[in-house]
């Protein structure tokens, strides 16, 4: 029987996944490294081969299958008891990519055919470790990727999506139907969907104006359908009166709108 002296368990956390590194070059090897004492049940350190068994929890009790994030076994030959394992590192059995996303993890260790050693080492982070969240001073990826898609490749070109665009992709001219306004009626011009007002225009020309004043335009304004985020219609008015201003003429009238995507 053997017994696992947790006065020397040190365990050193190089959690930095991704593809950086400090000098540009090369990047950061995956692996947690692991290191300790193996002690039999007398306290005389154990010098043979021993499998040890690495296992990653996402609760410092519990055992059940939903529980293992993570595990691995490695034969180590131990140096009066001493070991240093580096675990994680077999490309055949990598740590999953989700596995250190902030949540706490605990680190079980089984030495042989004994029970796992009790209690788990909670996983925390190096020194250097509490700064890869938030990257200060240089850094040198080699690719930059958003969500999956890849933003500057390696060159340090920008792929992404243009950060400018062509002014026709933005804006755009939406004419309404010609309609016969009155002082009561109304020429209507509606953006497309996703689109806003940010302008507008009419042209109008009097019905009747031998029988009376030429029509003028008099109204000009944007308008807002129900339930949209912001104005997207353009309205005009046009109208003119009869002789003796007894009636009033009415113009043809075409309502013209300048409309951004949101």
């Amino acid at each position: 029987m053997h017994r696992f002296n947790r006065w020397h368990f040190l365990s050193v956390a190089a959690l930095a996944l991704g593809s950086f590194s400090s000098s540009g070059q090369a990047a950061v090897p995956n692996g947690i490294t692991q290191q300790g004492r193996v002690l039999d049940t007398d306290g005389n350190p154990v010098t043979t081969e021993v499998a040890m068994t690495f296992t990653i929890y996402d609760d410092p009790t519990a055992s059940a299958a939903g529980n293992v994030l993570w595990s691995e076994v490695l034969n180590i030959q131990l140096d009066d008891g001493y070991f240093s394992a580096r675990i994680g590192e077999d490309g055949d059995n990598k740590f999953p990519a989700d596995l250190f996303d902030g949540s706490v993890r605990y680190l079980g260790i089984t030495v042989g055919t004994d029970d796992e050693l009790s209690p788990r080492a909670r996983l925390a982070s190096v020194p250097y470790a509490f700064v890869a969240g938030d990257a200060i001073g240089d850094i040198h990826p080699l690719t930059v990727s958003v969500n999956g898609k890849e933003v500057i490749n390696k060159k340090g070109e920008w792929v992404g999506t243009p950060v400018d665009r062509a002014l026709s992709s933005v804006l755009s001219l939406a004419k309404g139907a010609s309609t016969s306004t009155t002082n009561s009626t109304s020429a209507v011009v509606t953006c497309p969907t996703d689109s806003f007002v940010t302008g507008g225009g009419c042209t109008a020309q009097s019905d009747s104006a031998s029988d009376g004043y030429p029509g003028s335009v008099k109204e000009s304004y944007p308008s807002i359908v129900a339930g949209a985020p912001a104005p997207n219609q353009w309205n005009c008015k046009c109208f003119g009166f009869s002789a003796k201003d007894v009636a009033y003429v009415g113009c043809t009238t075409t309502a013209y709108a300048i409309c951004a995507k949101n």
